[in-house]
């Protein structure tokens, strides 16, 4: 949902709206309330952790203490430098923490999702959906961090500096063959269809 770790643990259970599929989140960054989506999959994730907890007010009781802050562990190896490390970090610049359809399934408490190694082969693992939620939160940034993706020459409005940085670095990126759009055709006539314009779907609180 793209919570900060701060957002997620003041959530409470009356800022969940599971008819709309909406989250309300209360001074985030700016102070500012703002509405984010609910998935449905994350739905049923939250209801089986506020089940095994029940409590009253907060969605995340116990995350009240350091419970959720303690150490991480991870898997540590060194993936070289140059070309090698750029394509190791490539994976992880543009993707969320676990795309919706690797979850599988929830049942009794317990969720089953899809990942992959640190050799990318294809695994399958079933944890208490309080425990997988601790795992998620860890990847959520503390108040004042930006994504990877979002900062320096990796912004999206830094492209003359990304390629200062290429041209000073004496990298040649190859060429990113551009996929073709799927032709649209009009069910009357069978003439070509072509976008004019576009919008973007907003969402109004109330």
């Amino acid at each position: 949902m793209g919570l900060r770790l701060s957002e997620a643990l003041n959530l409470t259970i009356a800022d969940i709206d599971s008819a709309r599929h909406k989250v309300h989140v209360r001074c985030g960054k700016g102070d500012k309330d703002r509405f984010v989506i609910l998935p449905e999959r994350t739905l049923v994730m939250l209801r089986n952790y506020w089940a095994s907890h029940r409590n009253p007010i907060f969605l995340f009781p116990r995350g009240k203490t350091d419970e959720l802050r303690g150490s991480a562990d991870g898997h540590c190896k060194m993936v070289g430098r140059g070309l090698p490390a750029l394509q190791y970090l490539s994976r992880y610049l543009y993707r969320g923490v676990i795309a919706e359809k690797n979850i599988l399934c929830g049942q009794n408490g317990h969720i089953t999702f899809r990942y992959r190694d640190n050799k990318q082969q294809s695994q399958t693992r079933t944890l208490r959906a309080n425990d997988l939620l601790k795992l998620v939160l860890q990847h959520v940034l503390p108040k004042g961090f930006r994504p990877v993706r979002d900062y320096g020459y990796l912004h999206g409005n830094a492209k003359q500096t990304l390629k200062r940085v290429q041209w000073a670095l004496q990298v040649d990126p190859p060429k990113i063959k551009q996929r073709e759009r799927p032709s649209w055709h009009c069910k009357h006539c069978a003439g070509a269809m072509h976008i004019v314009s576009t919008y973007r779907r907003r969402f109004y609180s109330g």
